[in-house]
């Protein structure tokens, strides 16, 4: 489903807004066989958590023979390609495109056998990819479909039909893999515990930063709310460190967003694992604002119905024992009546 140049481990993604997340990638070939076939054409199209940017086509002027079936299927004609650089010219500036992206691609296998062939008769290095196959992806998140191919994936998921050129496969593929991040942002509880661990932690790690995205995505026409990548950047470290059970120190200056900034994260993982979380705050001042106004918003905006109790240290309690010691002793019996009659009625004792 991904493969990786060497054993990487799968960093938390942070994109700026509109900064490309991952590359989508589709080849039309001459045939099935990257030994005795070309490319033909290649399109990249990158994809924020905004959507799909603009993308790239190369063409490639075949050395060898093109089996007519696969011309047909491509849309393309001999003369188009007759006229096309062949692929000496094109693939220095195509594999740097390509050099240290997150690339997708349905069954990725057939593209990375091509670029590989390619590369290696051209005597080019080969670059530093890391790949996804929305195949072996949809195949595992929708296993009772009679069909995963592009085109039935996307009448399925009700996504635009692809055509049967590179462009617009890439994009198609693209547009999936964002579904599939949005489906696996969706789990929670028993669903999550079961199929989580199945997955490549680089897809899980997308999947985190996208359920985020989702999240500030819900705030941003909040009165006051701004974007600040910063507060993304914290979110993610903190989301990565949930996921891993790990232990993270941050630090981060005024007007970053701490609150927001792992509150965020923490709620979504309750919400999807259970469980309990204690957050513990320097002074009461800051626990005040979390109380009666932070969390009440987030849980409000983000549609969690989590339950929360506020917690103070022991001396912000009236203890009931020494309340009764005082009894007979010489106190004032006026503030002792209030106070008495005061912890006949409260919930919690607490002081404030």
């Amino acid at each position: 489903m991904i493969a990786h140049g060497g054993c990487q481990r799968a960093e938390p993604f942070s994109a700026q807004r509109g900064e490309p997340v991952f590359l989508a990638l589709d080849l039309e070939t001459g045939g099935l066989d990257p030994h005795q076939h070309d490319i033909l054409e290649m399109a990249v199209v990158p994809f924020s958590w905004e959507g799909a940017g603009e993308g790239e086509v190369w063409l490639m002027r075949p050395s060898r023979p093109v089996d007519p079936q696969a011309l047909a299927t491509s849309g393309l004609s001999l003369d188009e390609l007759s006229q096309a650089p062949p692929p000496g010219e094109v693939f220095p500036q195509l594999l740097a495109r390509l050099e240290g992206q997150l690339v997708v691609a349905h069954n990725a296998p057939f593209d990375q056998a091509f670029l590989r062939v390619a590369t290696e008769e051209l005597g080019l290095p080969a670059p530093r990819i890391r790949w996804v196959d929305i195949l072996a992806l949809a195949r595992l998140l929708w296993p009772c479909l009679s069909s995963h191919s592009l085109d039935a994936l996307c009448r399925e998921l009700g996504l635009p039909r692809p055509g049967h050129r590179a462009l617009p496969d890439a994009r198609a593929a693209g547009q999936l893999f964002l579904a599939a991040l949005k489906e696996i942002a969706g789990w929670a509880g028993e669903k999550w515990g079961e199929l989580a661990p199945t997955l490549p932690p680089e897809v899980l790690a997308l999947a985190r930063s996208y359920s985020l995205e989702q999240d500030f995505g819900k705030l941003a026409h909040a009165p006051g709310w701004s974007h600040r990548p910063g507060q993304r950047a914290y979110a993610n470290r903190v989301a990565e460190a949930l996921a891993r059970g790990k232990l993270v120190l941050l630090e981060a200056g005024p007007g970053t967003g701490k609150t927001f900034g792992y509150l965020i994260p923490l709620l979504r993982w309750l919400a999807r694992e259970g469980g309990r979380a204690v957050v513990s705050t320097r002074t009461r001042a800051l626990q005040s604002q979390l109380w009666e106004h932070d969390l009440p918003f987030l849980l409000s905006q983000l549609g969690l119905p989590l339950p929360v109790a506020l917690l103070k240290g022991r001396e912000n309690y009236l203890c009931k024992q020494r309340l009764e010691e005082l009894r007979g002793k010489l106190v004032d019996e006026r503030a002792l009546a209030v106070l008495v009659g005061w912890s006949r009625r409260t919930q919690s004792g607490d002081l404030d």
